[in-house]
């Protein structure tokens, strides 16, 4: 680990607004947090409002530029994919800098050195409810910038090395670095990897947890799933009707937060009345939106009795999100004129982003949950009431892997047709033990 600059602080004009007719509005009224200091902010609490509303107004806003005109499943991470595009922030110059900044929730940071700083206080102060990692590979014979290296070690725990000459040895030394760090169920996380190719930026998060109010296998029973075409599917739907979990209607959309019993984290689901496209989508944002996580899990309260019917279900994403990633504004790296030379000692080599993947899986069952996420950027040179209330999750909805005290989403998905577990029940946590000694 590397010390934080003992030196002045800039001054670092940040300011986080929330547009709010872009979002949802609960029945509850919304606390957003209005960022616009003059120095860095040098409470925890400043610290992880900046950042978790910057990451989930990013995923939102993402996830917007992903799911139009679709009807299959999104699942992201929002975490991974911001902290693979802040490492890429941070061996960017002039105005391609300033756009990353702007896109990712940073609007006026205009400096490295405020950038630097931001992230390390962040770093001193934000500890996540899950395993993440970020690296460094460069392609063979390319040199890299000490500097580059050095400051991404210091603010993202980067690890740095280069990978062999021969494209297919070094497709499959960043897959086993994903699925050692994925548990394995991402096996395969680049297709290929380009002769040509100067620098791969990687980051994986891990997280797996038990429920605290595990659902009964003998309730699990067979029921249709009603997708948005009309079609019904066959799945496992577990139940459960004495657990006490938290709940909240604002009449247009159902919300429940499940707890875990080994994880600060919780996992909220929400099922809208409104069964169209339109309606999932702004279920989504109502539990990943910036400044709404707070005051929804505030609003939600115990009730009497609540039977909660959950599908068993995994499901993948894998996608290359070059062009949603240009629709929210990030252009510049993109193009042979974005200013990403300072990642590399040759600096007339004009680095540029090619392509964003992003591979990601969620799997729940009665025991609990399992989310991995890749994220890769390939660089080239050149209160409830007294009666019963149910809650059933037969029809698209949405839900969120969430840090309730970050009151950050780390793990969004909109699930439009659940596929069924496939892996055993028995062994889902039999690797906790090994993974706890890591």
């Amino acid at each position: 680990m590397c010390e934080n600059s003992k030196g002045n602080k800039a001054s670092l004009p940040l300011s986080y607004l929330v547009d709010l007719d872009a979002l949802p509005l609960l029945k509850i009224q919304p606390i957003l947090r209005n960022f616009d200091v003059s120095s860095l902010p040098r409470t925890y609490l400043e610290a992880q409002m900046l950042y978790s509303n910057c990451v989930n107004s990013f995923g939102t806003r993402l996830t917007d530029a992903i799911f139009p005109g679709s009807t299959k499943n999104v699942l992201i991470s929002p975490i991974s994919l911001h902290q693979a595009l802040m490492v890429l922030t941070s061996g960017a110059k002039g105005e391609t800098f300033t756009q990353l900044c702007n896109e990712m929730g940073f609007p006026g940071m205009t400096t490295i050195k405020q950038f630097t700083q931001f992230y390390s206080l962040i770093g001193s102060y934000i500890n996540f409810p899950f395993e993440m990692v970020n690296s460094l590979w460069f392609g063979s014979g390319f040199r890299e910038s000490y500097d580059f290296v050095h400051k991404t070690e210091c603010l993202f725990d980067a690890t740095a090395q280069t990978l062999p000459a021969d494209s297919d040895e070094a497709k499959a030394v960043i897959n086993k670095y994903v699925a050692d760090h994925t548990e394995n169920l991402i096996p395969e996380a680049v297709k290929e990897v380009p002769p040509d190719m100067s620098l791969m930026i990687v980051n994986c998060v891990h997280f797996k947890a038990q429920w605290k109010h595990p659902f009964n296998m003998a309730h699990t029973h067979d029921a249709d799933f009603h997708r948005f075409d009309g079609s019904t599917i066959e799945i496992p739907m577990m139940a459960c009707y004495d657990a006490p979990h938290k709940y909240y209607d604002d009449g247009e959309i159902q919300y429940c937060q499940l707890t875990f019993s080994d994880s600060r984290a919780c996992m909220i689901f929400a099922l809208p009345r409104d069964t169209s496209p339109a309606g999932l989508a702004a279920a989504g944002r109502a539990i990943s939106g910036p400044g709404l996580l707070g005051p929804l899990l505030a609003a939600m309260g115990d009730v009497q009795e609540f039977h909660l019917h959950i599908p068993r279900f995994r499901i993948e994403f894998d996608s290359n999100l070059t062009k949603p990633l240009k629709a929210l504004g990030i252009t510049l790296p993109f193009q042979p004129t974005g200013d990403l030379d300072e990642m590399l000692s040759e600096k007339t080599m004009h680095l540029q982003v090619k392509k964003v993947i992003h591979r990601a899986v969620l799997d729940v069952n009665e025991k609990g949950v399992v989310a991995v996420a890749f994220t890769g950027i390939l660089l080239r040179g050149g209160g409830g009431p007294s009666h019963p209330i149910h809650m059933i999750l037969d029809r698209p909805f949405a839900c969120a892997l969430v840090d309730p005290t970050l009151e950050l989403a780390f793990f969004t998905a909109l699930v439009t047709d659940p596929g069924v577990s496939t892996q055993p029940i028995e062994d889902f946590f039999s690797h906790m033990k090994k993974l706890s000694k890591h």
